[in-house]
């Protein structure tokens, strides 16, 4: 019995021997892991992007379906549309373009009648007679039509006939009646348009009017009497 009791303490250390191997094998396997995981294909690794002349030349040009001619046949409508040239709208048409000033004479009037009343008291009435006159006519350049310019202008004419009016003058007063013809020379400009598609238009011809305007401007002037 004493001999069995001698071997009881080695068969107590046993145990603790193995649990100290197995800590020692745990510990060496943590060590080796990042190595082994180095080695390991990289089969989780994250997507690089890439360019997008990269994915042209990958992908030769299709980003979606390839197959079918949609893509290429878009493309080609495009660059009809952008070098498709307007069309014409309607026909060519004339228009009142603006006008400058020719001639404008300053132009003084003619004395027609005058008279001194030196009394104390109204004198009259007077009868004085006058030639009320007034003139407008234009003359067509080249190209533009003469309906054109006869819409706008309106059309010729000329009057002259005679004009009478009535004067009192008062007391110590002076009368003097000036009659006047003044006129203007203008220059009226016109263009021929075409209109297109995209609205815009084009000016395809010029054209030009000249106007005579006269009319009568009449001028009483009157004074003190010393």
């Amino acid at each position: 019995m004493q001999a069995i009791w001698s071997q009881l303490p080695s068969r107590r250390i046993a145990p603790k021997r193995t649990a100290l191997l197995v800590a020692l094998l745990l510990l060496v396997s943590q060590l080796l892991w990042p190595l082994t995981s180095l080695a390991a294909p990289a089969s989780d690794a994250a997507l690089i992007p890439i360019t997008g002349a990269e994915l042209v030349t990958v992908l030769g040009g299709c980003w979606s379906d390839c197959d079918g001619d949609d893509g290429g046949s878009s493309g080609s409508e495009e660059e009809e549309e952008e070098d498709a040239q307007p069309t014409k709208v309607g026909s060519p048409y004339w228009s009142y373009a603006y006008r400058t000033l020719i001639e404008r004479p300053d132009v003084a009037g003619d004395l027609i009648w005058q008279r001194i009343n030196s009394t104390d008291s109204p004198w009259g009435p007077f009868e004085v007679s006058y030639q009320y006159r007034e003139k407008f006519n234009w003359s067509v350049g080249a190209s533009v039509p003469r309906s054109i310019v006869s819409a706008q202008l309106g059309s010729s004419y000329e009057t002259s006939r005679t004009e009478t009016v009535s004067f009192t003058i008062p007391a110590k007063t002076y009368y003097k009646f000036f009659v006047a013809y003044p006129y203007e020379r203008w220059r009226y400009y016109f263009k021929e348009y075409q209109d297109y598609s995209d609205g815009t238009r084009a000016v395809l011809d010029t054209g030009s009017a000249t106007v005579y305007d006269l009319w009568t401007r009449t001028n009483l002037v009157q004074g003190l009497v010393n």
